[in-house]
């Protein structure tokens, strides 16, 4: 598979996007978080404070009682109210720096993610729920660029294929999605996955425990215990560029799990699961077990590992 470095000026934007994210991001969630306001009303001759957003779908205000005031509940005001000044000070000039940075990402032709596949992508991370997903597709490829600094093939369409991280939270999440993307419809399959639509975006959401099942019709036992593994691990949360050049966050799995992934698939490009295990391995932060140079010896020859004995 035809890969390449990327350049010293790309290598060193990709870190300086990387140190603003790490501080952007936890700003964008306590943002959301801050989404409305608090205030205290009186009702019957004693104070209540009431907590109040707009209701995603319908955008009417909402609001919920926390309580009579008391010391406790004086407390979560002031504490808010300290969090959104601050946030109204911070966030502004790091959002300017944001669209600075994404100027000189298309510049230096990084973006390459579809522009509303990107968006939609952003709206999931701005939501929160992506959180809760780690990326299963050839999609995944996408951050696993500015993770190795390496240019993969295009991918003009990426699937948008995604596994559910806690599969307790499966309804919860589903009705989180109908909230924070109106119109949104799904479909679940007999398979177990569950396929959705908003505007021109379709994805797809998959249970842990149906994605391995699915993966148990196409390899060995030994195969799938391996990847599961693997994906008991934290996903690595990374970013990729859409075509406007904005950094657009990703949750992939361990390279080496995707790697194995797409031998047992086998839809997916063959070279790719040699390819990106030879760069995990190389890059030194990680390594194939020796159950899994066993269970997986295309992987191993392509490293020129042999069995371990």
């Amino acid at each position: 598979m035809d890969i390449e470095p990327y350049s010293a000026e790309q290598k060193r934007h990709v870190r300086e996007v990387q140190d603003l994210w790490a501080r952007y991001a936890p700003l964008m969630a306590e943002s959301r978080d801050l989404v409305g306001g608090m205030q205290w009303k009186t009702i019957r001759g004693r104070e209540y404070l009431y907590r109040y957003a707009p209701d995603p779908v319908t955008k009417k205000k909402r609001s919920t009682s926390l309580g009579p005031r008391t010391a406790e509940i004086e407390a979560i005001y002031a504490r808010f109210m300290e969090r959104r000044t601050l946030v109204k000070l911070d966030l502004p000039p790091l959002e300017e720096a944001v669209s600075t940075q994404a100027r000189v990402s298309k510049a230096l032709r990084l973006g390459r993610l579809p522009r509303a596949t990107g968006e939609f992508l952003g709206k999931l991370g701005n939501s929160g729920l992506g959180a809760h997903l780690v990326v299963t597709s050839e999609l995944a490829m996408f951050g696993y660029e500015t993770v190795f600094t390496r240019e993969f093939p295009s991918i003009e369409t990426p699937a948008l294929q995604f596994m559910l991280l806690d599969d307790a939270i499966a309804v919860d999440l589903l009705t989180e999605l109908a909230s924070a993307f109106p119109g949104v419809t799904s479909r679940q399959h007999r398979s177990g996955k569950i396929a959705l639509a908003y505007e021109d975006i379709h994805f797809e959401i998959w249970s842990r425990a149906d994605f391995m099942g699915e993966l148990e019709h196409q390899g060995e036992y030994d195969q799938v215990y391996c990847i599961g593994e693997r994906l008991e691990g934290d996903p690595i949360a990374t970013f990729t560029f859409d075509r406007s050049g904005r950094p657009v966050p990703l949750s992939v799995p361990d390279p080496i799990a995707f790697s194995m992934m797409a031998t047992v698939r086998g839809g997916i490009d063959a070279e790719l699961g040699p390819t990106l295990a030879r760069l995990a391995t190389r890059s030194g932060r990680f390594e194939l077990e020796d159950l899994e140079i066993e269970t997986f010896p295309e992987l191993a020859a392509h490293l020129d590992l042999g069995p371990r004995l």
